[in-house]
Order: C-alpha cells, then sequence, then structure tokens
C-alpha cells in the first residue's frame, strides 16, 4: 500500500463502537494503513472507534430545525471535541418524531423520508469540511434510504469525488409483502431515488452474489461481494466435544429468529428424552417475553442466559461446540432478511466451534456456506431433529466441521485479504 488514501466515509449510524459491537467499519478499517478516514454520520450518538478523529454530524432534530428556521442542518465534530454537540441529540428521539415512531412505524418512516427530502444542509460548513479533510473518494456504508440517497448525490455533488457504496441489506424489499399504503409510497421513492443515484456509483458491493446480480442488471452498475473479515486461528478449533454437546446462540431475537431457535428447543427435548446428550444456551440483550421463555427455556434441555458483553462472548465460544446461525421460514421474514450475511456469521465461523446454520435455502448465508460446505447448513426446519440426532452419533463429525469454519476464514474472509481489494479497487477507482 503505497500510496496513502484519505476516505470519506458517510454512515447512517454514529460510529461507536460500543453500541454497535459488530461494526463493519471498525472491522474493515482497524489496521488499515493505507488509508485515513473521515465521517459523515446520519444519526443522534457520540462516535467512539479506534479508526477516526474527524465527524460531520447530521440529525433527525437539525433538519426539522432547518425547516422553521435559518439554522442549517449540521456541524463539524473534530479531535473528538464532541463539547459542540446538543446532548439533547445524543438520547433517543424526541418530540414529534419520536411520539410518531412510538405508535405508526410506516407513517414514521415516510414522515423522515420527507424531513430528509426537505430539510437543509448547512452546504457551507460541509463543504468547509471536505476541503479541510482533502478525501480521494467516498464510501457509503448504509441500507439505501430516500435519505442516505439524498445525501450521497449532494456529496458527489459538493465534492467531485467518486463513490463506492455497500448494503447487507435487502434494501428494495423484493419479495416482501406490503400491507400499508405507506410502505408501498416509502418503496416506489426509494426505487426512484435508487436509479437515480446509481450513475454515480463507481462499484456497488453486496453480501448477496444473487443480490449483486440484480443491481447490476437493472442499474448497469458495477458490483462486488464484500464480508466482514477475520483472522484464522487454527489453534483455537475445538480438538474434543463437551458432554453433553453444548449448542450456543448469540443474538438477537427478532425476524421470527426465536421461533427457529424454539424448533432447536424441541428437538432437543425430544432427542432427550432418554438422557441429556445435548443442550443450548441461549445470550440474547432482547426483552424475552412469557411466550418465547416457555419455548426457549424449559430449564433442563434449553436455557436463555440473558445479556452478555463482547469480550465475554469468546469465553463461551470455548465451552461450547456448535455455534448457531438461525433466520426465520416465514414469507415476509424470509424476503426482509434474504440478502443479509450477518456479521454474526463471520464471528461464528471464527469462533473455533462447528457452525449450523438454519434458515431458507435461498438466504444468502446459508447459499454460501453450503457452497462452501463450511457449516452444516438445515433449510428445512422439518429436519432438524434428525441432523442434530445424527450430529449426537456422529461427534467426529461436529470436530470435522469446526475445521472446515475456520478454513472458510482463511478462504474467504481474511483480513488482510479483504483489506488489501478495497485498498485496490479505491486506488484504481481514483485512477
Amino acid at each position: 500500500m503505497s500510496k496513502k488514501l484519505k476516505v470519506l466515509l458517510l454512515m447512517d449510524e454514529v460510529w461507536n463502537d460500543s453500541v454497535y459491537g459488530n461494526n463493519n467499519m471498525t472491522n474493515w478499517f482497524s489496521g488499515f494503513l493505507g488509508a485515513e478516514f473521515a465521517s459523515v454520520c446520519c444519526s443522534e450518538g457520540t462516535p467512539q472507534n479506534s479508526c477516526c478523529t474527524k465527524y460531520f454530524q447530521i440529525t433527525d432534530k437539525m433538519m426539522f430545525k432547518s425547516l422553521f428556521s435559518k439554522k442549517r442542518a449540521g456541524i463539524i465534530l473534530e479531535d473528538k471535541d464532541y463539547s459542540k454537540t446538543d446532548n439533547a441529540e445524543m438520547g433517543s428521539k424526541s418530540g414529534i418524531i419520536g411520539e410518531i415512531s412510538k405508535t405508526h412505524m410506516d407513517i414514521f418512516r415516510l414522515v423522515r423520508d420527507l424531513l430528509w427530502l426537505l430539510g437543509r444542509y448547512d452546504k457551507k460548513a460541509l463543504i468547509e469540511f471536505i476541503e479541510d479533510f482533502k478525501p480521494d473518494i467516498i464510501f457509503s456504508v448504509r441500507r439505501a434510504t430516500v435519505k442516505m440517497l439524498r445525501l450521497e448525490r449532494e456529496l458527489c455533488q459538493l465534492s467531485g469525488l467518486p463513490i463506492a457504496a455497500f448494503t447487507g441489506d435487502n434494501e428494495l424489499e423484493e419479495g416482501v409483502p406490503m400491507i400499508s399504503p405507506f410502505s408501498l409510497i416509502r418503496k416506489a421513492m426509494i426505487r426512484r431515488a435508487l436509479k437515480k443515484t446509481a450513475p454515480m456509483y463507481s462499484i456497488y458491493y453486496t453480501s448477496s452474489e444473487e443480490q449483486g446480480k440484480i443491481y447490476a442488471k437493472n442499474y448497469g452498475i458495477k458490483t462486488g461481494l464484500l464480508f466482514k473479515c477475520a483472522t484464522a486461528d487454527f489453534e483455537t478449533v475445538h480438538k474434543e466435544l463437551s458432554s453433553p454437546i453444548r449448542f450456543l446462540y448469540v443474538g438477537r431475537l427478532y425476524c421470527g429468529r426465536w421461533k427457529t431457535l424454539g424448533a432447536v428447543a424441541e428437538a432437543l427435548k425430544k432427542i432427550n428424552k432418554d438422557g441429556v446428550k445435548a443442550v443450548l444456551d441461549i445470550y440474547t440483550r432482547d426483552n424475552v417475553t412469557k411466550k418465547q421463555m416457555q419455548k426457549l427455556s424449559d430449564g433442563q434441555n434449553s436455557f436463555i442466559r440473558g445479556a452478555i458483553s463482547p469480550d465475554k462472548i469468546k469465553d463461551e465460544y470455548k465451552k461450547s461446540d456448535i455455534v448457531l446461525h438461525v433466520e426465520s421460514f416465514d414469507r415476509k421474514n424470509r424476503a426482509v432478511t434474504r440478502h443479509s450475511y450477518s456479521t454474526k456469521v463471520v464471528d461464528c465461523l471464527a469462533s473455533g466451534c462447528a457452525v449450523m446454520a438454519i434458515g431458507w435455502e435461498k438466504h444468502s448465508a446459508c447459499v454460501e456456506l453450503k457452497k462452501d460446505d463450511s457449516a452444516i447448513v438445515v433449510t428445512d426446519i422439518d429436519d432438524l431433529e434428525t441432523v442434530i440426532n445424527d450430529l449426537v452419533k456422529q461427534p467426529d463429525k461436529i470436530l470435522s466441521y469446526a475445521e472446515k469454519s475456520m478454513s472458510d476464514i482463511e478462504k474467504n474472509h481474511s483480513k488482510a485479504d479483504i483489506q488489501s481489494r478495497i485498498y485496490n479497487d479505491f486506488l484504481q477507482i481514483i485512477q
């Protein structure tokens, strides 16, 4: 990496590793010696990371004020001088926007889109921020929304810089049932905005090969695959199993994932009827409902352990045998998460344990893991009991997949390889 790149990062969420423990930005750019970073972020909060010290922050509250006063939206934060930021903007949403968000989610999203379409940026301050940093390229990491697409166009027009973008979501919501008229309006607005913005992209990264092909065909843009990275450590690969065999899930229960975990718990209950052969431990920071507790924590076969800090997860990996990645099988959630290759998948592969992925056969993570044979992939929930029972009877298969999972990190998620690819792509773009 001979030339040091200056990269202007556009992010929806503020870059804070304490709040967002699986932050892709820190994963990609910590130890990235070939670049310097500045960030434009579009939400409340205090930046906190090891990679960046220059920020331009725009919030909902600022955009709202810009409609009714001469005060334009946006403020420069530099050298971790966060004293300029209104403390009220550091908390949760407040006022009209907050009240709408609590009761009418689709209406709130549409109102928010209109706010960011009509609000007025402090272009003078934004130009000052850009000219002071002198970036070579813009890298936008987000789910496409009217808000983010407008800001991408603004930044490109103000700076004259090329732009690369990344999404890890089914942002156009193909196949998602649309019941609310507000969601239909939003979907149409996003598609129109993306079509308008697409010609500006030098490359559009996704974590789904299928999604990349769709975008290349529909928008005529260059696409590429980009995943979270990790370092392969074969010394951590498990060489023996626990008794009973321990399944581990760490993560959220939303988007119907708890129902899939419930199917795992039910399968274990049947397998363990003549003695406990395998158990499931679930760590989640979500508030667990009474119904979920009954399904997921019977005190013998499955247990909900509550929240866990990121630094403690590795300790749990050491005590586990199979790490779970689960997705929903219901129609709506299948479509919502179809193109999402969760950041936790890479954490699971690098854990030293075998990985079991349970989800729809067309889910991007299941497709990739099955293609590389790097995880035990279950795409029919009715097969769960049979698959788990076979693993209990063939423990060597579990140890074999622990080795395969780490090999996948070495082959597809090497930090050195991914950082080199990002650097070379950006260098080619600016040259």
